[in-house]
């Protein structure tokens, strides 16, 4: 399969509303002419954990009543609420004393065969996925196949049928922002645990059972919770092309994209010592989801002059996007169920049901004079049901132009820059509203009228009837140029994009008796930037050759204007959470908090909250989202037999919030907490987590260098081919991972515990990437 992502306004313009954000256009493998060609492939390799987790700490200590206390801080401390014992400082890291962590693997196994006639080709492939992550309930198995088929019926008619199905069963370990994660339980455990001689953990009270982790819930404890997420997945699409006319081509293609998934969750009875969960209890939520897609289109070429060759396109696109589901709960499961037939307590079912239609259609005019002056143009118009009733058709245009500089006469002949294009473009493309933000609806509610039970209703949404999409207009001017003698190629675009009625969530007064928010069309955002890209072969010549590929981008990200409320008033900044806010002039998402400053006054080397001083408004801290990145993709072949790459890559500029560090000081288990030799703002963030006054001193530098990706790939010689019984065959050894080099001071500074948030980032108990190795063998007769 081959993946192209669309670049420029012009090419989102094309696929209109929900277009924005940008376009990936995936083509799956077809069929080629001859005999049958079989690849077969057979790979396997090993997961790691890699990631330095921190220890608990505590102290001892005597409060001034004389009772004994396990967490005298250094805030404690100052304060004269303990005083700490001699040598009392303990640490205990059950994350690696006590590790949960396996050797993960994973294995896969594959064939595809592909042949045909000159009148029909065919592709076929299956392949078999099974992985163990580095954490017991970390599983999954995936079978996937696919088949492609292509006739041609006529010498101007051609019909393409694809077909294919996916079969996924993962089980998930408890993540992110949860109590009973493993990595939570580990970081809230105790300090005061230390190894038996026999190989155990004894923690405080006799307790051998809890290894260091928080009491009663083990690693294989939470391992009892079964949480697994079923998938299967249909896939057809039947696409043909007609020319009636040796001008005129006629284009048509129809998809189904339908998925059956189940949400499950079972706690057994007795297993987990958390809340009710001793009683066990059952999550059974099964969803069907259906994409239908049906394009059309006419596409005529002609030519006005010996030199201009022109070809105009017409054509119209329908996509439905529909989701049925039902959640249903029950709770005191009957030991040996596993079913909601086994609860009998709090029950609960819900249903979710949604609908979406986009109806779309587009024209094109495309104009290329001479081989080396292209102009295009589009306009495209969409109707999606999730526009506010008062709201009809939207148009995006878009124009673009490139000139081929180096095929005009003037242009010189040298072999410094040998090739020459200059481009531009400009376009408009959309993003609509999420599914009843533009209706008013209802949910249902019981209310209590004369001491009974009664049904009602209760406003469920707000909807706006004007609602319509986000509108973002995009202009772009760059350059490809060829250099020394088309060794190298660069590319450098410069790009900015205003998006204008951004869909903002406005607080509504409770006087209302209505939502807490209504969607609204207001104000406006621009990003702009650079994108650069250069190839360049570095050396051509035998037995070795280098090539280089570099990468680059800068993104300047900015909210320009929330605008205005009905009543004239601006539209107050929007809390996206805790620490983060949309605020007129800064970049969405942008962290905010209340700043401080330090001093030892005293030099004792603890810092005390009266060396604290907090600021007394919130203070722009830094950007969510990276500002710029850069990648290195270098690679070399030797004697045609052996190839080597590898990836390099670099995100900047932007921040990220440790709130597993400050929810480990929250709950006075950090080592800032405890030990005088921590650094000061190590010390002063620990006090404002404690005091809640600020999270200021969580919001970190996230600027990164990862060593992405490393493989070889040797060429098997023709015997050993031979002896496996096919003609050609390789070896692939492939890492992934391997090393970031990073002032952040949590697991990793990609990791994101709210990757649906509305640029909401946090690094919030999430398991960190693993480190993968990979050894895959390619066989093709």
């Amino acid at each position: 399969d081959t993946y192209t992502v669309l670049k420029g306004p012009a090419a989102a313009a094309l696929y209109g509303t929900a277009a924005a954000p940008g376009v990936i256009v995936i083509t799956t493998k077809h069929g080629r002419t001859g005999a049958a060609r079989w690849n077969v492939f057979g790979e396997g390799g090993h997961i790691t954990d890699v990631t330095n987790y921190p220890a608990n700490y505590a102290q001892i200590g005597v409060t001034p009543a004389g009772a004994r206390t396990t967490g005298c801080t250094l805030d404690a401390q100052t304060r004269g609420a303990c005083t700490p014992k001699p040598d009392s400082l303990v640490s205990f890291n059950p994350l690696v004393q006590s590790s949960p962590f396996i050797q993960g693997h994973r294995g896969s196994y594959g064939a595809s065969v592909q042949g045909g006639t000159e009148q029909t080709t065919y592709y076929v492939a299956g392949d078999y996925d099974r992985e163990q992550g580095v954490v017991f309930t970390s599983q999954d198995q995936r079978t996937n196949m696919r088949a492609n088929l292509n006739a041609q019926l006529r010498n101007n008619w051609n019909l393409q049928i694809g077909t294919g199905y996916l079969a996924d069963h993962l089980r998930f370990p408890q993540n992110d922002n949860d109590v009973l994660g493993i990595v939570s339980g580990g970081i809230l455990g105790s300090a005061l645990c230390t190894p038996t001689a026999g190989g155990g953990i004894l923690c405080p009270n006799g307790d051998t059972t809890s290894h260091g982790y928080i009491a009663g819930q083990p690693p294989p404890a939470l391992y009892a919770i079964n949480t697994k997420q079923d998938v299967q997945r249909f896939t057809n699409s039947v696409s043909s092309t007609y020319q009636p006319l040796s001008w005129l081509t006629a284009l048509g293609t129809a998809g189904l994209d339908f998925i059956l998934r189940h949400d499950n969750e079972v706690v057994p009875p007795n297993q987990v010592n958390f809340g009710s969960l001793p009683q066990g209890q059952r999550t059974s939520n099964p969803y069907q989801i259906y994409n239908y897609t049906a394009n059309g289109g006419l596409s005529a070429v002609w030519n006005p002059t010996a030199t201009l060759r022109a070809t105009t396109g017409a054509g119209a696109q329908f996509n439905k996007e529909m989701f049925r589901g039902t959640r249903a709960f029950g709770a005191v499961l009957l030991p040996g169920t596993f079913s909601l037939s086994g609860t009998s307590a709090r029950f609960a079912v819900s249903e979710d049901n949604t609908d979406n239609k986009t109806l779309g259609g587009y024209i094109t005019e495309q104009l290329a004079y001479a081989d080396r002056v292209f102009l295009n143009a589009a306009l495209r118009t969409d109707n999606n049901s999730a526009f506010g009733q008062n709201f009809g058709f939207i148009k995006y245009p878009s124009v673009s132009g490139s000139w081929v500089v180096n095929e005009q006469g003037f242009y010189p002949k040298q072999s410094f820059i040998p090739s020459l294009r200059l481009r531009a473009a400009y376009g408009q493309s959309g993003q609509r509203p999420n599914f009843r933000d533009a209706i008013t609806y209802f949910n249902e509610q019981t209310v209590s009228v004369g001491g009974a039970d009664v049904p009602g209703i209760i406003v469920g949404g707000t909807g706006n009837i004007s609602l319509r999409p986000e509108k973002s207009k995009e202009f772009e001017l760059g350059f490809d140029a060829g250099i020394l003698g088309n060794r190298a190629n660069l590319e450098i675009t410069h790009y900015r994009k205003h998006t204008d009625d951004l869909l903002v969530a406005v607080p509504l007064p409770g006087s209302l008796g209505l939502t807490t928010t209504q969607f609204q069309n207001l104000g406006s955002s621009q990003n702009q930037g650079w994108e650069e890209q250069l190839t360049a072969g570095i050396l051509d010549s035998d037995p070795i050759k280098f090539d280089l590929t570099l990468t680059a981008t800068t993104n300047d990200n900015k909210l320009l204007s929330l605008g205005l409320l009905p009543s004239g008033a601006p539209v107050p900044p929007i809390v996206v959470n805790s620490i983060q806010q949309h605020r007129a002039g800064y970049p969405l998402g942008g962290y905010w908090a209340r700043p401080f400053t330090f001093t030892d006054v005293n030099n004792d080397g603890i810092i005390a909250r009266s060396e604290i001083t907090l600021g007394d408004t919130a203070v722009y801290l830094g950007n969510p989202l990276p500002k710029r990145e850069w990648a290195i993709n270098p690679h070399c072949s030797i004697m045609r037999f052996v190839e080597v790459s590898a990836l390099f890559d670099h995100k900047g500029g932007y921040k990220l919030f440790n709130n597993t560090r400050r929810f480990q000081c929250n709950f006075r288990n950090c080592r800032e907490a405890y030990d005088k030799t921590a650094p000061f703002a190590a010390q002063a963030a620990a006090i404002e987590a404690i005091t809640g006054a600020s999270d200021a001193g969580y919001v970190e530098n996230a600027d990164f260098t990862k060593f992405r990706e490393l493989s070889f790939t040797f060429g098997l010689p023709t015997r050993f081919a031979g002896a496996l019984g096919g003609k050609t065959a390789n070896l692939v050894i492939a890492g992934r991972n391997l090393h970031t080099w990073t002032k952040y001071t949590g697991f990793d500074p990609e990791v994101n515990s709210t990757p649906n948030g509305n640029f909401g980032t946090s690094d919030f108990l999430t398991l960190p990437p693993d480190r993968i190795w990979n050894a895959r063998i390619n066989l093709s007769f």
